[in-house]
């Protein structure tokens, strides 16, 4: 039987291009750096030339580029770095909802939205750049194509009512097939009655909780060699 290859996560490079990147980063930094260096050492008069009786400028500039194209490089990674690729080792230490709870309002956007990922959607987190009350933007494949879903995160200790249910509603009835409402807390029975019958989903803590456990499991297991049999 052929032993099937195992896809490499979206978002995510291969080995050998993470190490030529770094490398790339190491050598323009330090290349730059030390042509920084070496320009000012000349211009100190330190290889038998008078203090200002080198005008090239050329190292200066060549070695201020080098730093930049290996700052530049960080910040892209940074910035092409998804929800998936920056929780994946940090889920493994969350063990419960008050773990979740204690994350800041911005990180615990990004860790619902790799959680989602997890589940199978393609996941985009908003914030607060007049989303409405949407913060991560959901795409979920059926038999039509891709299918728009919306997701609003309250990490709350109490319970979410029905109003505040009603009004996330409202904001994405008619631009989003589903939405999700997603809290540390728990939802009082009015507003589980209440969303019952629409295409919102509430997702309380236990169960936020139980999505980690599963996406640390599955995280675990994929990290982790499969056992030899002994033949």
């Amino acid at each position: 039987m052929a032993k099937r290859k195992r896809r490499q996560p979206a978002g995510q490079f291969g080995i050998g291009v993470e190490a030529i990147l770094a490398g790339l980063v190491v050598l323009f930094i330090v290349s730059g750096g030390a042509s920084i260096v070496n320009s000012f050492i000349d211009g100190l008069g330190f290889h038998g030339l008078p203090p200002g009786g080198h005008n090239d400028v050329s190292g200066l500039v060549l070695g201020a580029l080098g730093v930049a194209v290996g700052l530049g490089i960080l910040v892209w990674r940074r910035l092409r770095a998804t929800p998936g690729t920056r929780w994946a080792a940090q889920v493994l230490g969350i063990h419960s909802v008050d773990d979740i709870h204690a994350l800041s309002p911005a990180q615990f956007e990004e860790f619902v939205a790799f959680l989602f990922q997890q589940q199978g959607f393609a996941a985009r987190v908003v914030g607060h750049t007049g989303d409405e009350g949407i913060d991560i933007e959901l795409q979920s494949r059926h038999g039509q194509g891709p299918v728009r879903c919306v997701v609003q995160c309250k990490r709350y200790r109490g319970s979410v009512g029905q109003p505040i249910v009603r009004e996330f509603y409202g904001s994405f009835a008619n631009q989003a097939a589903e939405g999700y409402l997603v809290t540390t807390g728990t939802f009082t029975q009015p507003a589980r009655d209440w969303a019952a019958t629409r295409p919102l989903r509430l997702i309380d803590g236990a169960e936020l909780l139980r999505w980690t456990e599963q996406a640390a499991h599955h995280l675990h297991h994929q990290h982790t060699p499969a056992p030899q049999s002994v033949s």
